[in-house]
């Protein structure tokens, strides 16, 4: 089975039980995303997101 990316995009991929997925940049630009593995599979993931201090906030 093969499936395409676009390399243009700033993305993380999983790939787990023959499916791909992908994980958006934290909202904002800064953060961290954490994978949870359960017996060898990518199982859930977690996005945290922060503001650094002193730089302006973009206005939705």
């Amino acid at each position: 089975m093969e499936a395409k990316i676009n390399l243009e995009e700033n993305m993380i991929y999983i790939v787990s039980n023959q499916k791909l997925t992908s994980m958006n940049p934290p909202v904002g630009g800064f953060g961290e995303t954490m994978i949870t593995w359960q017996n060898d599979k990518a199982v859930h993931t977690t996005t945290k997101f922060s503001t650094p201090i002193g730089k302006k906030e973009k206005k939705l």
